[in-house]
């Protein structure tokens, strides 16, 4: 693997040099437009390489330094070209920003997203890296607010992760009530997408799992216990008070975590 991503990126690189040169050689406004799109994933694409390479030395300098050639073609893509998918190279800008760690000028980005084109499909998107911009910040009032906003979108494949992490910002607030009704609605939307899909999708079984840490944390066994069989199925719902009988016994809760284990008898 360490090789072949290697040889990749070295392959890469050479084409980046060439289609570099071409560009400058180059007026044609198609040929310039479609140098400058191909060469900003080029380079985003080095990056994400990077980030997996062991044997780079270096390695963020490296991946930084591909992000932000990535940003200059797309810069000159906004310049030259701002009628041309203005939205989508808005948005690359803004997770490459995000991705170098500068998040005053990645929220920039995000926000005109926002503001400038409220159909988009990237709008969900945006709000979703401001909400996690803002719930790295620990700043979780304002993070759920963009959570909640998505809500509002109709790319309704993000919903059931949205309610995820507002139930996430209610437990880092110490509002477990609010953290578990969030995760409950997290479960029921990822549910509700996945029958038309006929496949599992959303984040049922992250939630379902997160349940036990919001419970142990909220102590009231019998409340789980309903809790849990309203949502699962019998056996599932003893797996998961079984686990949760643990986690209150690692915490030191052995009362609580003996209730628990009685209820399984």
């Amino acid at each position: 693997m360490k090789y072949s991503e290697a040889l990749n990126q070295s392959i890469r690189q050479r084409g980046i040099n060439k289609l570099e040169a071409y560009l400058r050689s180059t007026q044609d406004r198609r040929i310039r437009r479609e140098i400058l799109h191909r060469l900003s994933q080029l380079y985003e694409q080095q990056a994400e390489v990077i980030s997996r390479r062991n044997d780079v030395k270096d390695k963020n300098p490296a991946i930084f330094a591909a992000l932000r050639a990535a940003n200059r073609h797309l810069e000159s893509l906004h310049r030259e070209y701002p009628d041309w998918t203005p939205d989508a190279v808005l948005f690359s800008l803004a997770e490459n920003h995000a991705k170098l760690k500068e998040d005053a000028v990645a929220e920039k980005h995000y926000r005109e997203v926002i503001s400038r084109f409220p159909k988009s499909p990237v709008v969900a998107d945006s709000l979703l890296s401001l909400g996690n911009l803002y719930f790295d910040r620990k700043l979780f009032d304002a993070a759920r607010n963009f959570y909640r906003r998505i809500l509002d979108t109709p790319e309704t494949n993000l919903h059931p992760y949205a309610h995820y992490k507002v139930a996430w910002c209610y437990f880092n607030e110490k509002d477990n009530s609010s953290a578990i009704n969030g995760l409950e609605k997290a479960i029921l939307e990822s549910r509700k997408i996945s029958k038309g899909a006929g496949k599992k999708l959303g984040v049922e079984d992250e939630a379902l799992s997160d349940l036990v840490l919001f419970h142990a944390e909220n102590g009231n066994p019998a409340q789980a216990k309903e809790h849990l069989e309203r949502l699962v199925d019998k056996e599932k719902s003893s797996d998961l008070r079984f686990q949760l009988a643990r986690k209150l016994f690692d915490d030191g809760k052995h009362q609580l975590a003996g209730s628990v284990a009685r209820q399984l008898l």
